[in-house]
């Protein structure tokens, strides 16, 4: 069964890479940002942000919705990551979804403009 197989997949993968201290998460990716640019493919690193990053998707379905507007204009690709999370906020036309991108830019230890 497909359903199963990717779930044992999913679970797999989490647990491989999952974030063992999500309270050191800022000072991790302040010292690997330059490595995930580098190798934007380097799946254990997603994973241990997906780790971190998955509980705030978990707690508010409707976070989900921000992600629509995440790469809604066309010269992301040579911005900052502070001004790709603020630019993805700005295209969102919700308050909740804009609230939503700010809790994730603080996980990054980010703060965008209110």
């Amino acid at each position: 069964n497909y359903a199963e197989e990717f779930k044992s997949y999913a679970a797999n993968r989490m647990k491989k890479n999952s974030f063992a201290n999500p309270d050191k998460f800022q000072e991790w990716f302040r010292l690997n940002k330059d490595s995930l640019v580098e190798n934007p493919m380097d799946r254990s690193m997603h994973g241990k942000m997906a780790s971190v990053l998955l509980p705030l998707f978990k707690s508010d379905s409707f976070s989900w919705s921000a992600c629509l507007y995440l790469n809604k204009t066309n010269n992301f690709a040579s911005d900052r990551f502070d001004q790709y999370l603020n630019r993805w906020k700005k295209n969102c036309p919700v308050t909740g979804q804009k609230e939503f991108v700010q809790k994730i830019s603080k996980v990054f230890g980010i703060l965008l403009p209110e």
